[in-house]
């Protein structure tokens, strides 16, 4: 695959919420996520990235999550894959990679739960628990992310880096099981996401540390890719939009391709 290495123009938008300052209350959903909203002298098809992964003691009614999504806006059809903790889903606390889609006619599903994302990898599986988790004052670990749609059959594919660095397919979302993404201009994000139904409290993002913070939560090596699989380096500062509550946003991206966000 052959890479690219400049840096791109892109309009992004940032959502950023719940944050614990004075006069922002947070809602059932928040999230803290830089966009690429489509358009431009270049077609993406995809992203790349490597958020650090964290882990967190929480309850059900309670998710908190780090994942590259891909979505058509018009259609509701779209695709995620990261890491999250989501103790109503898998009745434990643990840290879990996970695939999700959904096509807006209120057809979703998470996992292999039910017919849809076709795995291919026999060592890894959407739903394995994550052991090594980053620790506030320790080593901080990683996942590599890759998930773009694939050239000759359409279909959408997401690519975990082992620890040796060694990318691996874990397997396919079909072109068929989200059509609204078919011949259209995606939007493409990565970032941060909690949920909290009440009275549970909204859960921590990122690393439950605000962007002040040097031991705030981060998303590294952005990159966008094509249609035809090259890697566009994203290392420049990109427009932001704050919510109406004024919550905190992700920091700048710099030239080291890296941003950071979260909130306790």
């Amino acid at each position: 695959m052959e890479n690219s290495t400049q840096p791109i123009g892109i309009f992004v938008l940032l959502f950023l919420c719940n944050a614990i300052i004075v006069g922002c209350i947070p809602s059932i959903e928040e999230s803290s996520t830089h966009f690429w909203l489509g358009g431009g002298r270049i077609d993406y098809c995809g992203a790349h990235a490597s958020p650090d992964v964290y882990g967190f003691n929480l309850h059900r009614g309670q998710e908190t999550a780090a994942p590259i999504w891909i979505v058509d806006r018009a259609s509701q059809n779209g695709i995620q894959a990261g890491w999250h903790v989501s103790p109503e889903l898998y009745n434990d606390s643990h840290t879990h990679f996970y695939t999700a889609w959904t096509t807006g006619t209120g057809k979703s599903c998470t996992n292999m739960l039910c017919p849809g994302f076709h795995k291919i990898s026999s060592s890894i599986a959407p739903g394995m628990i994550l052991d090594k988790v980053s620790r506030i004052h320790g080593p901080k670990w990683f996942m590599t992310l890759r998930v773009f749609k694939e050239k000759s059959s359409g279909d959408w594919h997401v690519y975990l880096y082992k620890d040796n660095g060694i990318q691996e397919l874990v397997g396919y979302f079909p072109k068929y099981l989200v059509p609204g993404l078919i011949n259209k201009q995606v939007e493409i994000s990565f970032g941060g996401y909690v949920y909290h139904k009440k009275p549970q409290p909204s859960p921590p993002m990122g690393s439950g540390y605000v962007i002040a913070s040097r031991n705030a939560a981060s998303f590294n090596i952005l990159r966008l890719i094509d249609a035809h699989g090259n890697d566009h380096v994203v290392n420049t500062d990109l427009p932001s939009y704050i919510d109406g509550k004024g919550c905190y946003t992700p920091s700048h991206i710099d030239a080291s391709t890296i941003f950071f966000y979260g909130v306790p």
